[in-house]
């Protein structure tokens, strides 16, 4: 909670008495600090089996989990993500400079990422097919609209309605409480219909989700009050809460021993892929304002608009979280 509170605040600050780039600069000495703490664990760490020489605890298998074969190896798995990297990086530069060449480097950067995912995430992440793929699909679905809608919310106050970056930051603060509120939300004592729960809970989430978007894709109209951001990104706060967690709760409980490693791999590369791919999508936009191809006011509304359809989506497949049907 603590970055989400002060880092829009501070960030403002900065890039109102200093320059933007303090906000990154700034950041350096607390990587130092973090890769000076988990140096001395990872040293202690002995080798582990690969997923091939590791035995399920047993008994039979959690609700939907089951071993996958094929997993690549570590170094087909690092060639494959820097693929997945560099493809998201072709596909925004090719948005960003419209050009006959930029076709070009918009097929490739598509197949690299393309095939770079499909070894990279379990089969069925892409159908959200019920077990361990649905959780991961969903962490995606939930992270792409969230952060792209984020990443204009500072942007869309200063220039819709004058606010200064200190102001605009602020509802970021807001959605760290709410979302803190969400997590602990899901997180009280179990329900006897659990698996049910869970959907409502995910179900729940995108909507507040989706309520969120299509609030911030009106408060991004100039003639209306620019403060309606405020409890509209409250509001997306709570259902990422709900979702993010429930979502990290049931990939446990469906993966298996074999396989945790990569699932957990998995769900933390769907994040960073599709919120990269739909930030990227909000930098096309504002790019795009920015040369005069179209208004800044049809760029934040579009992308709004767009990510309000990406939580819709969750809405309606919230119920592939349920665990998966055991053969007898």
């Amino acid at each position: 909670m603590v970055p989400s509170l002060v880092g829009p605040l501070v960030a403002g600050t900065l890039t109102q008495q200093l320059s933007w780039r303090w906000v990154f600069l700034g950041l350096l000495p607390f990587v130092a600090i973090g890769a000076a703490l988990v140096m001395p664990v990872l040293r202690t760490l002995r080798a582990v089996a690969r997923p091939a020489e590791v035995h399920a605890s047993p008994g039979p298998p959690p609700p939907g989990a089951a071993s996958r074969a094929g997993v690549p190896a570590a170094p087909s798995r690092v060639l494959r993500a820097f693929a997945v990297a560099g493809g998201i990086a072709a596909l925004e530069g090719a948005g960003q400079h419209p050009s006959p060449r930029s076709v070009a480097l918009a097929v490739l950067g598509l197949g690299a990422l393309v095939w770079g995912l499909r070894a990279l995430l379990p089969p069925g992440t892409i159908r959200v097919r019920r077990g361990v793929a649905a959780p991961i699909a969903i962490r995606g679905l939930l992270a792409g609209s969230f952060f792209a809608i984020e990443s204009l919310v500072p942007l869309s106050l200063t220039v819709q309605h004058g606010y200064s970056a200190t102001a605009a930051g602020l509802p970021l603060a807001c959605s760290g409480l709410t979302w803190a509120a969400g997590s602990w939300w899901q997180g009280r004592d179990g329900h006897a219909d659990e698996p049910e729960h869970r959907v409502r809970l995910v179900r729940a989430g995108f909507a507040f989700l989706l309520l969120s978007a299509l609030a911030v894709a009106v408060s991004a109209q100039p003639g209306l009050p620019g403060w309606l951001i405020y409890p509209a990104w409250g509001l997306a706060g709570i259902g990422a809460g709900l979702t993010m967690s429930s979502v990290s709760v049931l990939l446990l409980n469906y993966t298996n021993d074999a396989d945790r490693g990569a699932d957990s791999a998995a769900l933390q590369l769907s994040d960073a892929t599709a919120s990269a791919v739909t930030t990227g999508m909000a930098g096309v936009l504002v790019a795009a304002a920015a040369r005069g191809a179209l208004g800044y006011t049809a760029a934040f509304t579009m992308l709004d608009l767009a990510m309000a359809a990406v939580a819709l989506v969750g809405v309606l497949v919230a119920g592939q979280v349920r665990p998966r049907l055991q053969p007898r």
